[in-house]
């Protein structure tokens, strides 16, 4: 199994974090541009993806939400755009022990590990997406992002 195929996004207490950087997705170079914010009203943490490259807004402002028992692919709705390539996969997990909240909140987004990567629900089966973000948080590996 190849645990390259994700990037564990360098989460602060930041409200608002951008970083970019290039991937290969479906085996085209992908220029990405992430953005994390953090809304007070909702107390919630929204991801949203653009292509660089080409200065398009792919995945505006969805909730964070954290997975429990089976893997949450967060952009698996996503899966039409590029051409039918998709925009990868999102994976929110606790980072180890219990945090205050059950999803990234204010003041919790550090207790959570957010994985954006290159494998998807439809080109590898659940269990292996669940054994390979188990790997990372197990491990403790960081491929960080520049930005």
């Amino acid at each position: 199994m190849n645990y390259e195929l994700f990037y564990q996004l360098p989460l602060t207490s930041a409200t608002r974090q951008v970083m970019t950087f290039g991937a290969e997705i479906s085996g085209e170079p992908f220029q990405a541009q992430i953005e994390i914010r953090y809304l007070p009203a909702a107390d919630q943490w929204f991801f949203s993806l653009w292509d660089h490259a080409a200065g398009e807004l792919l995945v505006n402002m969805i909730p964070l939400i954290c997975s429990r028992g089976e893997i949450n692919d967060l952009l698996l709705p996503f899966r039409h755009l590029r051409n039918g390539k998709g925009v990868g996969s999102l994976i929110c997990l606790r980072d180890g022990g219990e945090p205050s909240s059950l999803d990234p909140a204010k003041g919790t987004i550090t207790d959570f590990c957010l994985l954006w990567g290159m494998a998807s629900s439809l080109t590898m089966p659940n269990e292996q997406l669940s054994a390979a973000a188990g790997e990372i948080l197990r491990r403790g590996r960081k491929r960080p992002c520049s930005g």
